[in-house]
């Protein structure tokens, strides 16, 4: 996906433990001029492996994807994924637990 003119992001990470276990976290916004069905296709976990490769190898839930209505009408999602990707030669899996939410602004 190419990077529209103006656009402009901000990524966040923090040293976690998560169960015991060292974790990072990771918080990204961004604004663009891309259209918001080109996004929301872009952002879907199970579709990195398609646009992420070589790096993504795969991605798919762990369990439910539970699509949750809002209040203003938009939807959130919410999963569990098996990332798996390749970095220097060595596989890696990682769980990732993803939250999608559209504001429609």
């Amino acid at each position: 996906m190419g990077s529209a003119g103006g656009s402009q992001s901000a990524c966040i990470a923090a040293d976690v433990i998560v169960e015991g276990k060292p974790a990072v976290w990771i918080f990204t916004e961004f604004e663009t001029g891309e259209s918001l069905s080109d996004l929301t296709e872009w952002l879907k976990p199970e579709n990195w492996p398609t646009w992420g490769r070589p790096m993504f190898k795969e991605m798919r839930p762990t369990g439910r994807v539970v699509d949750v209505p809002s209040l203003s009408g938009e939807v959130q999602s919410h999963s569990n994924y098996l990332e798996v990707v390749e970095i220097g030669g060595q596989q890696l899996e990682t769980v990732l637990h993803c939250d999608i939410k559209t504001t429609g602004k």
